[in-house]
Formats: C-alpha cells, structure tokens, sequence
C-alpha cells in the first residue's frame, strides 16, 4: 500500500518489539498530561493533531529508531530518543492535544 511505512519486524528480537509497541502504542495517553501543562502556562496551541498526523509521527519514530539500530546505536536508548522527538513533535506543533 502506497504512503504505509514497511519495518521488517525479523530486526526485533520479542522484547524489543514489546517495548517499540508500548512506546508506539502507549505514549500517546502520557500526553493528555502535556495539554496541563500548556493550559498552565496559558500557551496558545495550534490544531490539535489529528489522526493522519498521528500516524506521520508514530512512521518517523519507528523510522528514526530503525535508522538507529542500522547505526548501531543501542535499542533503549534508540527508542528513548525517539519517543523524546514524537513527544517534542506533538507539543510543538499541536501544544500536546491529539483530536482523538
């Protein structure tokens, strides 16, 4: 299909897999704390990220730590700076609000 990201999952051992779908999956709900926090500090946020942007961000994340592993860079701290970037991504453009 024309616009998916394809990861060939044989890269991943089964806890590396585990851990890439947690952060995939999971990261999303510790943002409804970020939305706080801008409302605390009275930033004015942009649109709230909807679901096609969403699924941009979570391909550069997978991508980004594919790219990483390729590299040889360690697989926690891979996931961990990309989870950091989704995270950073998603408060700087949309102030931390997802649609869904």
């Amino acid at each position: 299909m024309a616009g998916h990201l394809k990861i060939p999952l044989s890269i991943f051992n089964s806890q590396q897999l585990l851990i890439l779908a947690k952060i995939l999956l999971i990261l999303p709900i510790g943002l409804w704390g970020s939305e706080a926090i801008a409302q605390s500090k009275k930033e004015t946020a942009a649109n709230p990220a909807s679901d096609s942007e969403i699924f941009l961000y979570r391909g550069l994340g997978a991508s980004y730590v594919c790219n990483a592993l390729t590299a040889k860079v360690e697989f926690p701290k891979a996931v961990g700076i990309a989870a950091a970037t989704y995270t950073q991504l998603l408060r700087s453009r949309h102030g931390g609000k997802v649609a869904s």
